[in-house]
């Protein structure tokens, strides 16, 4: 679940494969819905919201799309960073840091890996990896100056 800044709700439907939009104030009907085939949506476990971009971990495709807040119906992702140079492994939870970077924890591999806001596909570029519980080893020339 996430909150804009206008106080609208945003929710994850993993069992549904759709992304709900809901008014401030009392849950009533949705304002708008995400879902079908060319969203790309697949078992969506979590989202978060940045800059007028809504992004979806998306559990079962190992994927994150990215899509316009206002979007809804059918609507395309603007963006998805997917494939194996990602390293997204059956992600479930994503933010976005004050540093605009994208933050995704993965369930299967035990590893948060961040990525620059702007990615998209199978880029590596600027991909940052964490493990849970263990000290993180620094990137190739980290600290060198």
């Amino acid at each position: 679940m996430a909150i804009a800044p206008n106080g609208r709700v945003y929710v994850a439907n993993g069992g549904g494969n759709s992304v709900t939009e809901y008014a401030p104030g009392p849950a009533g009907k949705p304002l708008a819905t995400l879902s079908r085939a060319d969203t790309g949506l697949a078992g969506p476990a979590a989202l978060t919201l940045n800059g007028g971009l809504l992004y979806v971990a998306n559990q079962t495709a190992n994927t994150i799309t990215v899509y316009d807040a206002e979007a809804s119906g059918d609507a395309r992702p603007v963006a998805t960073i997917a494939g194996p140079e990602t390293a997204l492994k059956s992600p479930d939870g994503v933010t976005v840091d004050g540093a605009r970077r994208l933050w995704v924890a993965n369930a299967a591999s035990n590893r948060l890996t961040a990525y620059v806001i702007g990615a998209n596909g199978d880029d590596q570029a600027g991909r940052h990896d964490r493990r849970f519980g263990h000290r993180a080893a620094q990137p190739a020339g980290a600290g060198a100056g």
